[in-house]
């Protein structure tokens, strides 16, 4: 899309209907509205009570571009000023069917007006004086003729008519399916948007401040999952976070003071029920198929805190006495001690990959020299069979997170991109930041790929973010569609993006594939706990409209 285009939609922002100055017209016209059905992308147009409804001019169809039904087609569209007019656009841009419906029935027969002003479609201008169907001018939005050339030519849609079933359009890029809005959502901000789905039920609090389930099939069908608690600090309900993993629903709250409060967590079971879990803060299990370890990380955490669940069903102790293990710990000068990391990596066999911290070798430097402070965290192979411990990354390198990609061991330290090979034991440098780069905010690994949010200094400054995919051999690509964006997540075969207003595109979500190719985009808002994929289907909670959206990503 030009980078014209771009400025033009940020410039409108919210205006959504795509307006012009009534200058930019000339010529009065007859219009009517359609005696026969019209179906875009098989929603069934309701003309009567639509502000901007469809129309008809010398026996052919007009279609309002506002913002909502040109994005329900593919399309983008832009106005500047009146010497470079409309710009319209076909990038494959989709968003849900948002009607602009009015109480007042509409006229059969109304009066338009001939478009003056520029206007260009797909990079082509068009001179619309001597166009034998014109662009129009209706309710000061601007309308097109659907006719052959601009439907199939221009924009490649699928087009059709018969007297069974009226004007039937569909656009290349699938349908966005809204399901409609929640019934009695609460009416704090804060609490508006922790909406969560697994595709079949969608989860949301109500004004009581109640956790409901509703049915996808009948968003007016709900029951009651839970009943938030007044937090007496805060003089409100508690405000829940949401989470989506793998269809499964999960919140948790913190309810009371920083120093006698708690943390609480609970999962959604099939019949609808939350069911508190019992996350214990001494201790993290992981799990790799058959195969559990522990790591004990309460306060207190001595050395030795490794353990592996033999097969009499009691866990028994591995790796080194010298050694904390799952913990990102530090020791300096009048501070001991740590966090929990969740980095963790079995081959399935013989060597567990964890974080770890050799406190035995710490104590000893320093017994030696009061001043010695330089053990640092670091990545380890521990072999479960002899408990033999092995560090895999430099000595002199703080480092408790890494990521697997295939063979390979990746993880980032300062501007440096490192992958370690499981097999030959060998480490390089895969990616180099740009000096005007910051640290990255997030990585992750998806497909054979890294994908990571970098970020840079601006003028007045604010940190300016794009996204950037890394191939295993260091070749690196930046996503267009996806600067200035705010959060990102792999689920299931795909990668979730998303981006803010401020952002220069006009997309704020963005679907990539294992291929790293970008399926879907859309201008419609969302967070990335609403949004969810089972078989191929995207769900999601449009926060501008607050509805519950769907759309298959293989279509």
């Amino acid at each position: 899309m030009p980078k014209k285009l771009c400025s033009i939609l940020l410039a409108l922002g919210l205006l959504l209907p795509t307006a012009v100055p009534a200058f930019a017209a000339s010529g009065s016209v007859s219009v009517t509205l359609p005696g026969f059905a019209v179906t875009l992308n098989g929603t069934e147009i309701d003309n009567d009570y639509s502000q901007y409804p469809l129309i008809v001019y010398k026996d052919i169809t007009y279609f309002p571009m506002t913002y909502y039904d040109c994005r329900f087609l593919g399309l983008e569209t832009g106005w500047e000023n009146a010497e470079t007019g409309l710009f319209i656009d076909t990038t494959g841009i989709q968003g849900a069917y948002h009607p602009y419906t009015q109480t007042s029935k509409n006229a059969k027969s109304a009066k338009a007006q001939i478009a003056s002003f520029p206007i260009t479609v797909n990079g082509q201008a068009i001179d619309n004086s001597k166009e034998e169907y014109p662009l129009l001018l209706f309710r000061d939005v601007t309308y097109f003729p659907l006719t052959w050339r601009f439907c199939v030519d221009e924009f490649s849609w699928k087009y059709s008519f018969s007297t069974a079933d009226g004007l039937v359009i569909s656009s290349n890029y699938g349908a966005v399916k809204s399901y409609g809005t929640l019934l009695k959502q609460s009416k704090d901000p804060y609490l508006q948007n922790d909406v969560a789905t697994d595709g079949k039920y969608v989860y949301y609090i109500d004004e009581q401040g109640i956790i409901k389930r509703a049915s996808l099939d009948n968003l007016s069908y709900t029951t009651s999952v839970f009943q938030l608690p007044v937090n007496y600090i805060s003089d409100g309900y508690v405000k829940p976070s949401f989470s989506e993993q793998n269809g499964e629903i999960t919140f948790s709250y913190f309810l009371g003071s920083a120093t006698t409060g708690r943390p609480y967590y609970f999962v959604i079971n099939e019949n609808g029920e939350a069911v508190e879990r019992n996350n214990s803060t001494t201790e993290r299990i992981r799990t790799f198929g058959d195969t559990k370890f522990k790591c004990y990380i309460a306060s207190d955490v001595k050395r030795n805190n490794l353990y592996l669940l033999d097969k009499t069903g009691n866990w028994k102790n591995v790796g080194s006495a010298d050694y904390i293990y799952g913990l990102n710990w530090e020791f300096k000068a009048n501070y001991e001690g740590g966090f929990s990391v969740s980095s963790a990596y079995y081959d399935g066999n013989k060597y567990l990959y964890l974080p770890a911290f050799n406190q035995a070798q710490a104590y000893t430097k320093h017994d030696a020299d009061p001043n010695d402070y330089s053990e640092t965290t670091g990545i380890y192979r521990i072999d479960i069979t002899t408990d033999e411990t092995v560090r895999i990354t430099p000595e002199d390198m703080e480092i408790s997170s890494f990521k697997i990609i295939q063979d390979n061991l990746t993880y980032i330290y300062g501007k440096t991109i490192y992958s370690y090979n499981l097999k030959d034991e060998k480490t390089e440098v895969i990616y180099q930041f740009a000096p005007e780069h910051l640290a990255p905010y997030r990585y992750t690994v998806f497909g054979d790929s890294i994908y990571l949010q970098t970020s840079q200094a601006y003028d007045d400054d604010l940190l300016l973010t794009e996204l950037i995919k890394i191939s295993p051999s260091g070749q690196a690509e930046t996503i267009d569609e996806a600067e200035f964006l705010t959060d990102f997540a792999a689920k299931g075969d795909y990668l979730i993006v998303l981006c803010p207003e401020i952002s220069q595109t006009p997309y704020r979500l963005i679907v990539i594939d294992k291929n790293g190719e970008t399926i879907f985009k859309s201008a419609d808002t969302t967070t990335l706990v609403s949004t969810c994929i089972v078989n191929d289907t995207l769900y999601y909670y449009n926060t501008a409209t607050k509805e519950i959206c769907s759309v298959t990503l293989n279509s």
